[in-house]
């Protein structure tokens, strides 16, 4: 009986481990992909301001 338990309580330890790792890789995974998400935008908005320069130029 006490076997048992103890069998099923590190059954348990190790199910709640790795859920606990999966679940810090997937949100380091997300926090990676937003950090690149960011910086692509960062590159459009340089690229969208560099293409304006000849406009302005024409204009002043």
């Amino acid at each position: 009986m006490v076997y048992t338990i103890v069998l099923l309580a590190v059954i348990l330890f190790v199910i709640g481990t790795i859920s606990y790792v999966v679940t810090i890789y997937n949100g380091l995974v997300r926090l990676k992909n937003n950090i690149n998400k960011s910086w692509a935008n960062v590159d459009v908005l340089l690229k969208q301001r560099h293409d304006e320069i000849p406009e302005l130029v024409k204009v002043c």
